[in-house]
């Protein structure tokens, strides 16, 4: 068992039932039990924010196709897929109906809703008419290639409807590095403590440079200008942001999330 003080990153056993369905091998509808693992990312609620990284992922002993007839996994979109806004998304759930999520649940439902706002910490909705309700946390929203890209996670029961997405879970839910990518021209460069020795005694970086792109206006991009034999790539990398500055010239990003809200870039590429 997870201890309660401490939940974060805790593998827990469990036996999960699926109940009233067809075995493969044919027969009479019954109910099925499968044992697994219940993983908690490591990154829930880090720095005290308020249901980041809100992940569970529940890894069975075996695959439940191979018990139950008619069942077909639904594929976690790339991280490099990322959903934009006002684009259309299935949202699915066994939650609370109605107005004001009075009316109790009515089983499996999904509606669509377009997507009003896009980050490294939530896809959000906002519409007065469908949102999410207490019961439909942990249910996916999927795009229009039928893939998960975000779990939902909570709301007001009055119009917004936050779900984590699932891009920036991606090298945890599959134990690979993440790299997520953006295109845009920078509309925004800063480079500061050029040598001057920015960082900790024991760690000294001679510089940071921080940038935005016209395509993320809300969001914030940087890397280290270090020492030990990456000068040339650093350097190689602030030129070519820099001539998108100057020029207005596009160029692609790859990056990793860091933390709650950091972006560090990896490779640029014109």
């Amino acid at each position: 068992m997870c201890p309660e003080s401490s939940p974060v990153g805790c593998i827990s056993r469990a036996t999960f039932t699926l109940v009233d369905v067809v075995p493969v091998a044919g027969g009479p509808r019954t109910d099925i039990t499968i044992g697994g693992d219940v993983r908690i990312h490591p990154g829930f609620g880090a720095g005290g924010a308020w249901l980041l990284n809100d992940f569970a992922v529940i890894q069975l002993d075996e695959p439940a196709a191979g018990l139950v007839r008619d069942v077909r996994p639904i594929p976690v979109e790339l991280p490099t897929v990322r959903p934009s806004v006002a684009e259309t998304m299935t949202l699915v759930g066994f939650g609370r109906t109605g107005e004001s999520c009075d009316s109790p649940s009515a089983g499996k439902m999904r509606t669509t809703v377009r997507v009003d706002s896009v980050s490294d910490v939530t896809i959000r909705f906002n519409n007065t008419n469908t949102y999410a309700c207490p019961g439909d946390s942990g249910g996916p929203c999927l795009n229009g290639r039928g893939n998960v890209v975000g779990v939902c996670s909570s709301g007001n029961f009055a119009g917004n409807s936050n779900y984590d997405p699932t891009y920036v879970a991606y090298s945890w839910l599959f134990d690979t590095t993440a790299v997520l990518q953006v295109t845009g021209k920078v509309d925004f460069l800063r480079v500061h403590d050029l040598r001057t020795g920015f960082g900790p005694p024991a760690d000294p970086t001679p510089g940071e440079v921080v940038v935005r792109f016209d395509s993320r206006p809300d969001e914030w991009f940087g890397f280290e200008l270090r020492t030990g034999g990456r000068e040339s790539v650093a350097a190689g990398m602030l030129a070519l942001l820099r001539d998108s500055f100057a020029h207005g010239k596009a160029v692609r990003v790859d990056y990793q999330p860091v933390g709650p809200s950091g972006r560090e870039i990896l490779r640029v590429i014109r």
